[in-house]
């Protein structure tokens, strides 16, 4: 959702679906999915900090107003 914002509850929801899914068929217990969901959650967020520090350019830094 950071690359296609637009598509934000689509990919939450289809994710939910799949979540459920695995809880449904046996295959995880409701407190994996919730782990998996914090780590996902945190990896993501420590990359996308990472990536707007180091890789996205803020014009505004390099071009300030006069």
């Amino acid at each position: 959702s950071f690359f296609y914002p637009q598509l934000k509850w689509i990919l939450v929801t289809f994710a939910g679906i799949v979540a459920f899914s695995r809880v449904y068929i046996g295959v995880h217990y409701p407190l994996d999915i919730l782990a998996g969901i914090i780590l996902g959650w945190a990896v993501a967020r420590l990359l996308i900090n990472l990536a707007e520090k180091y890789f996205f350019v803020n014009s505004a830094e390099h071009h300030p107003a006069s």
